[in-house]
């Protein structure tokens, strides 16, 4: 028997997915595709991807891949992954990675964009059935389990979240309602903050 086979993935590197593809064909699903793009060459010092991009390019074709490595060595016949994935309008620039438009990337892709529904106004409510069922699941998310055990947070977490609230968030909706403290932080630590809270 051969290495077990890799048939779905949401994240992944190039060395990684080469190694997968061993074992047969892959598909790639992202609910965010800007993720994607952004993720490509992460781990190099290179631009534009390094040679991510272009590797993810080259799968479209189904060109053999010859792999050597000092430590690592095989060969792909027809390698073949699938991407799938969705993106808001607004960040569709994201696939034209810094401005390579002429590099085939985009052009190996079919996009489909349904076109907008207009905005009808009715007095017709939501269905009381409906209504019924997502109270029922919001109260299994939120109402404590009767005789369960409440998953409580950590008070230092709290606290760091409390910090970033008063001296960062605030100060991003309006800085006249920033606490003492405030300070604007670098963009890096103001996204990992805001993932922290989220997941909190």
């Amino acid at each position: 028997p051969g290495p077990r086979s890799t048939l779905y993935l949401t994240d992944t590197t190039i060395e990684s997915l080469r190694r997968d593809l061993v074992s047969g064909p892959v598909l790639y699903g992202n609910d965010e595709l800007s993720a994607w793009c952004q993720q490509m060459g992460q781990y190099k010092s290179g631009k534009a991807g390094g040679a991510d991009k272009a590797a993810w390019t080259s799968f479209w074709s189904h060109a053999s891949v010859s792999i050597g490595r000092k430590t690592d060595s095989f060969w792909l016949e027809e390698p073949f992954v699938a991407v799938a994935g969705m993106l808001v309008p607004g960040s569709a620039h994201h696939l034209n990675y810094q401005g390579h438009d002429e590099d085939g990337f985009v052009h190996r892709m079919l996009i489909a964009c349904p076109p907008p529904s207009a905005m009808i106004f009715s007095g017709v409510g939501v269905p009381d059935a409906l209504t019924a069922a997502y109270k029922q699941h919001m109260g299994r998310l939120f109402d404590p389990p009767p005789g369960g055990n409440l998953l409580r947070i950590d008070p230092a977490a709290f606290n760091e979240a409390s910090l970033w609230v008063n001296r960062v968030h605030y100060g991003d909706v309006n800085p006249a309602l920033a606490g003492p403290g405030h300070r604007e932080p670098p963009e890096w630590l103001k996204a990992k903050y805001k993932k922290l809270l989220t997941n909190l």
